[in-house]
């Protein structure tokens, strides 16, 4: 048992966590499981995914270890609304998009497949109407 170097929590079972990211300072960090979780999302979030080519973009979409979907794309017609690195904000209505392009700069982007979970608790109304259950 030890003390969490973030939240300083004690008696809790720490993970040494190694980066040579100035996020850490370059040393060692020891966290309780919360604040572990919540580092290694971060940095999950702000690492940039770049790649060459369709295989790459394929084999580096995010996953995730908690509650995710994946939606499979079929061809079918999207409506979306993304944010480029440049700071544009785009509109797409489109059949088959695998991929976006930014009107403003020109960047190429992969459309990940993986989504977020995100539990709610409490549902009421609409939420419980409207919630689709899948099957096994």
């Amino acid at each position: 048992m030890g003390k969490c170097d973030k939240c300083l929590k004690t008696g809790y079972a720490t993970r040494a966590l190694e980066s040579g990211d100035e996020t850490f300072g370059g040393k060692p960090l020891n966290l309780c499981f919360d604040c572990y979780q919540a580092e290694v999302q971060e940095i999950i979030k702000n690492t940039p995914k770049v790649v060459k080519d369709e295989d790459e973009a394929w084999a580096k979409q995010q996953t995730f270890g908690g509650p995710h979907g994946w939606v499979q794309w079929k061809g079918t017609d999207v409506c979306m609304d993304y944010h480029c690195k440049c700071g544009a904000h785009a509109h797409l209505d489109s059949w088959f998009a695998y991929y976006v392009k930014c009107p403003e700069c020109g960047t190429i982007y992969f459309c990940n497949g993986h989504i977020e979970l995100i539990e709610v608790t409490n549902p009421s109304g609409q939420t419980l109407e409207n919630a689709k259950e899948g099957y096994l």
